[in-house]
C-alpha cells in the first residue's frame, strides 16, 4: 500500500510524497496558485476565481484563468512566474470566474494549445482561435501530457471536466469548481484509472451545505481512498472548515499564492 504524506514548508509550499515507487517515477509537479477568493501570501491579490499554474510537468500548464486578467497577470509576475511558459491551458468549465483571465493571458501568450469542454459555446471557441490559439475539445478522458489527464467532460446542467495527475500507484485530482459533484469526479477517475484519488484540491462547489452534511462529503471522499485534501474557491468557509476537521493533519490551505511540490 503506498502511503501520501503532506509535509508544509512554510505558508505557501507544500510537498506531496509517495512512499511506493512505481516502475518508472513520476517526475515532481509543483503546483502554484496563481488565482483565488483566499488568500495565503502576503503581496498577492484575492478575487473570485480560480487558477493554477503545473510546472515540471512534459508542458507547462495553466489550469483555469480567474475573473480578471490584469489581476491574473499581476499574480503571475510577484509569483516569479513567465505567462509565456505556459503551453497547455485548460479551462474547467464555462464559467467567468474560470474563463475571464484568458483574453488578457493570450495577449501575452498566444502559442498555447487550450482545451475545453466540448460543449463550449462555438462563439467562445471562435474568440479563442482569433486570438491565435488552438482549441481543443474534450469529450472523454485524454493524456495531454505524459502522465497529465483531462477526465473528459461530466455532468448534465454544468459541464466540467478535471485535471488528473498519475503519480503511479495513485492520483491527484484539480477541479475548478466541481460543479458534477467532487465525490462525482472523484469516483469516475477511479473507475477510469483503476486507481485510487489519493489527492483532491480545488473548489469543490459546497458553500450552501451545512458543516455536517460538507463532512459527510469528506467521508464519501475517504471511502473512495481520498487520503488528503485541498478546498478553496467555491467549496464555502464552512465547508473547508469541515473538511480541516475531518482530514486532521491530511488537510492542507489553499489560497492565492500557495506552491505544492507533487512528488514520488
Amino acid at each position: 500500500m503506498s502511503r501520501t504524506v503532506i509535509l508544509f514548508l512554510a505558508c505557501a509550499v507544500l510537498m506531496i510524497e509517495t512512499a511506493a515507487v512505481a516502475a518508472e517515477a513520476a517526475k515532481p509537479v509543483t503546483l502554484h496558485i496563481v488565482y483565488d477568493n483566499y488568500p495565503c501570501a502576503d503581496g498577492l491579490k484575492t478575487n473570485w476565481g480560480f487558477g493554477c499554474v503545473l510546472e515540471g510537468a512534459e508542458k507547462t500548464i495553466l489550469f483555469d484563468t480567474g475573473t480578471k486578467g490584469d489581476l491574473l497577470l499581476e499574480n503571475f509576475a510577484k509569483m516569479g512566474l513567465d505567462p509565456r511558459a505556459p503551453k497547455l491551458v485548460i479551462l474547467s468549465h464555462n464559467h467567468n470566474d474560470h474563463t475571464g483571465g484568458l483574453a488578457a493571458f493570450l495577449e501575452k501568450n498566444h502559442e498555447v494549445t487550450v482545451y475545453v469542454p466540448a460543449s463550449f459555446p462555438k462563439e467562445s471557441v471562435e474568440k479563442v482561435e482569433a486570438a491565435g490559439a488552438k482549441v481543443v475539445p474534450v469529450t472523454k478522458p485524454v493524456e495531454i501530457c505524459k502522465g497529465v489527464y483531462l477526465t473528459g467532460e461530466t455532468g448534465d446542467a454544468i459541464k466540467e471536466q478535471g485535471l488528473i495527475l498519475d503519480r503511479g500507484d495513485n492520483l491527484v485530482l484539480i477541479t475548478g469548481c466541481a460543479h458534477p459533484g467532487i465525490v462525482a469526479m472523484t469516483r469516475q477517475a477511479k473507475e477510469h484509472f483503476k486507481k485510487d484519488v489519493a489527492v483532491v484540491l480545488g473548489g469543490f462547489h459546497l458553500s450552501k451545505l451545512s458543516s455536517s452534511e460538507a463532512k459527510a462529503v469528506a467521508a464519501e471522499l475517504k471511502e473512495l481512498g481520498v487520503r488528503e485534501a485541498g478546498p478553496s474557491h467555491c467549496t464555502g468557509k464552512e465547508a473547508i472548515a469541515a473538511f480541516e476537521e475531518s482530514f486532521g493533519k491530511n488537510f492542507f490551505k489553499l489560497g492565492v499564492g500557495r506552491t505544492l511540490v507533487v512528488s514520488k
